[in-house]
């Protein structure tokens, strides 16, 4: 489990470029990444994933199911989704997948601009592209700036640090651990 947690941190992988949780024991797309082969398939946030290839995978394990979404580039996978009384089956080339963890835009709020900067999770380009995003939304000269953390799951430690660390300059404690024993 702990090895397909840090492949998922990865910051390329090849499949359809698809978020998957378990909800109430089923297996839901969250979201299809943008441009992705899942996305341009036709699937949709909160499609319920039933069949996999023709197997039913109703109360398999997540990881299970991601092993058997997952595949080399160029191969097709075909998924059969449950969307509120009805069916639909996607057969889906599998692609080289490179998953983006920082979004920005501008968004009105009243007469102000306001720079949204949402950080999917804390991978292994998390930290370059929050530095892009946040450059590029300065040039538009915002008035002021959300970073958004909603549906981000965590990652790796030091990238979250690095990314406090650019709103102080002084040293700051952005992580204590505790053990059992009360040692910090």
């Amino acid at each position: 489990a702990a090895s397909q947690f840090v492949t998922g941190l990865s910051s390329e992988y090849e499949g359809i470029g698809v978020e998957i949780e378990l909800i109430d024991n089923n297996i839901t797309v969250i979201s299809p990444f943008k441009d992705s082969p899942a996305n341009k398939a036709g699937m949709l946030a909160n499609d319920i994933i039933i069949e996999v290839d023709d197997e039913n995978i109703v109360g398999q394990a997540l990881d299970t199911v991601v092993s058997k979404i997952k595949g080399p580039a160029g191969t097709i996978v075909k998924i059969k989704v449950q969307r509120d009384n009805q069916t639909f089956t996607y057969n889906v080339e599998r692609n080289f997948i490179m998953i983006k963890t920082v979004e920005g835009e501008i968004k009105q709020k009243g007469s102000k601009d306001i720079g949204v900067i949402s950080i999917l999770s804390f991978s292994e380009g998390t930290y370059e592209e929050f530095v892009d995003t946040t450059n590029d939304l300065i040039a538009e000269n915002p008035d002021g700036f959300i970073i958004d953390l909603r549906n981000n799951p965590g990652g790796y430690m030091d990238v979250a640090v690095n990314i406090i660390s650019l709103f102080t300059e002084e040293i700051e404690t952005a992580v204590t651990l505790e053990y059992v024993n009360g040692t910090k």
